[in-house]
């Protein structure tokens, strides 16, 4: 992932996960152990035929994260009355040289 950049996030459920019975989610994005940024729901669009999530970060989300250093991404969702999460996924926050919002 690139500072200051809009890059597309987009989730695969699991087989036992089906996109349409989502009540909630929370994608959360966190460096160094704190949180950095957090969308829900009403950020991601729900393809029901591909069974996937997908969310766009905007170019002031992912200028708050630091360069270098790893970013941990995750997903939650509810489904009626259970949560789960998914693994965390790891990737290296790469830096950028015009810090500008264009």
């Amino acid at each position: 992932m690139r500072r200051g950049t809009t890059p597309t996030i987009t989730m695969e459920l699991d087989d036992n996960i089906t996109v349409n019975d989502i009540a909630a989610a929370t994608l959360s994005i966190a460096q160094n152990g704190k949180e950095v940024i957090s969308k829900n729901l009403n950020d991601m669009t729900a393809d029901g035929e591909s069974n996937t999530l997908t969310v766009t970060l905007t170019q002031a989300e992912t200028l708050m994260l630091d360069r270098y250093i790893t970013a941990e991404i995750q997903l939650k969702v509810k489904i009626g009355d259970d949560v789960t999460a998914s693994d965390i996924i790891e990737t290296k926050v790469k830096d950028i040289i015009n810090e500008e919002v264009l």
